[in-house]
């Protein structure tokens, strides 16, 4: 990288650019966790111990830095936490029984639902550009599920797995726009904290029914998905109060 490149990248305004790239790369690594686990463990316990590490990180990051964890919009604190533990139990629903390739890209449509909900929720201009492009991108959601009338025949995705996938793209659509509510008044650390808050007690009476105690190198990859996870939820809140998240510009800005 050239000394200009470099400048480029370290401006205050790449500030938020810079933290999606964190974001997208511990992701990433969090999936390849999950995917590790095999099915081996049940998708509510993956869930459940990623949220257990991120309430023992996040409430020492609160205590160190003096922030109270009541947060304002409680309301909108827990929706968002609602939308945020559905998110998670569907995509790693799909990770466990898609590819890891296919399950990452019907993730990622979910800026084509944020976009529906900034729209129909927040009241935001659909522009036109942005309308193409969730064309575009559904095209391709087809051309990745590979269903029977295209003449795929055996070599399609699973209709389940790819539902619970595109559920959450949706679920996640939906968290982001309450994090963008949320981020203007809320402390960071607060809207993380309400995610955990609300998926310890959805995946408990699960994990109690159905739960399976983990081997030594599961509780590896365990404790990788929650360590990871904490990255993903920081930096992408950042990119958001920077409103330089891609999501940010090119959906959600009027």
């Amino acid at each position: 990288m050239d000394e200009q490149t470099l400048a480029w990248w370290q401006r205050q305004e790449m500030q938020g650019a810079r933290a999606l790239v964190l974001s997208s790369l511990a992701f990433s690594l969090m999936t390849v966790c999950v995917k590790q686990l095999g099915g081996r463990i049940p998708v509510s316990e993956i869930v459940l111990v990623r949220s257990v590490v991120s309430i023992a990180l996040t409430g020492t990051a609160m205590a160190l830095r003096g922030v109270s964890p009541l947060g304002n919009n409680r309301r909108l604190l827990l929706l968002r936490g609602i939308c945020g533990s559905l998110a998670l139990l569907c995509f790693f629903e799909a990770i466990t029984a898609l590819p890891l390739a296919s399950a990452t890209v019907l993730q990622y449509t979910y800026p084509t639902f944020t976009a529906a909900a900034a729209w129909l929720l927040l009241g935001e201009r659909l522009r036109r550009r942005i309308g193409l492009a969730v064309l575009l991108g559904w095209i391709g959601v087809v051309f990745v599920i590979q269903p029977e009338w295209l003449g795929a025949g055996q070599n399609g995705l699973a209709l389940r797995p790819v539902l619970a996938a595109l559920g959450g793209a949706m679920f996640t659509a939906l968290a982001y726009v309450c994090v963008r509510r949320l981020s203007a008044k809320e402390h960071p650390l607060v809207i993380i904290l309400y995610f955990p808050l609300v998926s310890i007690p959805l995946t408990l009476p699960m994990v109690l029914h159905s739960g399976v105690w983990p081997s030594a190198v599961d509780w590896l990859w365990l404790l990788g998905v929650g360590v990871l996870t904490q990255p993903v939820s920081y930096t992408h809140l950042r990119a958001h109060e920077t409103r330089h998240d891609l999501v940010c510009r090119l959906l959600l800005e009027k």
